[in-house]
This record gives structure tokens, sequence and C-alpha cells, in this order.
């Protein structure tokens, strides 16, 4: 069976960084891992999504979502879209859990699905039923979150295209949207990544130590 080690974290906490240090760290060691980014998504979710909503709509919807901001009219906030792109994406991220789950490797995961559930807040999105889903299935063997003070994560994303409109009440905001949902998990352990990366490996090292011969 896998071993499944989740990285979350608000934007600029270090996720994608501290993922490929590990990944080295342990290819070194000669361990297989399959590297995962949970946004990265099948055509197959893309083409359910623009059947269902159509093309002009699906990318004010990409955009909503890349922004972190609603874009949808409020005649289309009465409509499911969101609702019905947050299916799509958990089925999906269920059949990868299966899937990976049935692999003899470490998977590492830059961004657990649950971190979706602290930006629903700032795309007003409120389906109580979709959140559950996302809270209770699926859960990694282990969850590291990454914490950084807002203003580090805001000058390390501030020039991103997709961060231009945040400023520090927003990571901070999404940080404090993470931590109750973290804490969700059994297997979590809270790290400060605003340290040099070296100390924030060797804490990551001996959190995963349990589930991983190094």
């Amino acid at each position: 069976m896998g071993v499944i080690i989740g990285f979350s974290g608000v934007d600029g906490s270090g996720k994608t960084t501290m993922a490929d240090l590990l990944i080295e760290h342990l290819n070194q060691s000669g361990i297989d891992v399959t590297y995962h980014h949970e946004l990265n998504r099948s055509h197959i979710m893309v083409k359910l999504i623009n059947l269902f909503a159509g093309r002009k709509r699906t990318e004010r919807l990409k955009t909503s979502l890349f922004l972190k901001t609603n874009l949808l009219s409020n005649k289309e906030n009465e409509f499911p879209y969101l609702s019905f792109y947050y299916l799509i994406f958990w089925l999906e991220s269920v059949f990868l859990y299966l899937h990976f789950k049935f692999k003899k490797s470490i998977i590492i995961s830059d961004r657990w699905p649950s971190d979706l559930i602290g930006h629903f807040k700032s795309l007003n999105f409120n389906n109580q039923i979709i959140h559950k889903l996302f809270l209770i299935y699926p859960k990694p063997d282990f969850l590291i979150l990454l914490s950084v003070p807002s203003q580090l994560a805001y000058s390390r994303k501030r020039h991103e295209k997709g961060h231009r409109l945040h400023n520090t009440d927003y990571y901070r905001t999404l940080q404090s949207n993470l931590l109750p949902i973290a804490n969700n998990f059994k297997k979590c352990k809270i790290i400060d990544s605003s340290r040099p990366k070296e100390e924030v490996l060797n804490d990551v090292l001996l959190a995963i130590k349990p589930f991983i011969t190094i």
C-alpha cells in the first residue's frame, strides 16, 4: 500500500519548495517517491465542467478559483456551478487517492484537497455538503501544515499573477481557516516554515519518520 504525505498551508508557505526538497532527499536515500500537485486536474474533469456550465462561464469560474475571488454574477451564483465544480474535483481526488494507495511507493501531495475549504469564504461558497465531503475524505497518512507569518507569505507571492489582488489580511484569514481543518486530521504536524529551509526539512523528516524508513 502506498503512503501518502500531504502538505497543507497558505500560498507562500513553502509547500512546493518543501515537497521538492523532501523528494530529493528520499530519492537520494533510494526510496521510490511520486509527486502530485492537487491542482493538476484531468481533461475529463474540464470537459465535464464545460458541458455543464458552458465554456465562457467555465473560464470565469476558473479565473475566480485562480484569483480566489468570486467573479460570477449574482444570477450565476443562484446555480450550482461552484458546487458542481467542487463535486467533480472531490470525486477525482477520491479516485486519485485510491489509485495512490494501491501503489507501492511514497506519494508526496503538494497541497491537500481540504485546503480548498479555506478558500470557500472568499468565494462566498456555502455548500455544507461539499464542505463536509472535503473534510471527511480523503485523508493522507500524514498531513504537514506549513505555518508562516502573513507578511512573509505576502512578500513571497505579491508579484505572481494569481496573487496581485491579495494583501496580508488575505493570508492571515486563510491561515486561520486552515488551522482548524488541519486539526481535524488525527495524524498532523504544524511546522513553522518561516525558518531556513534546511531547518524546516529536518522537522519534516522527523515528523514523517514513523511512516517512512529513511
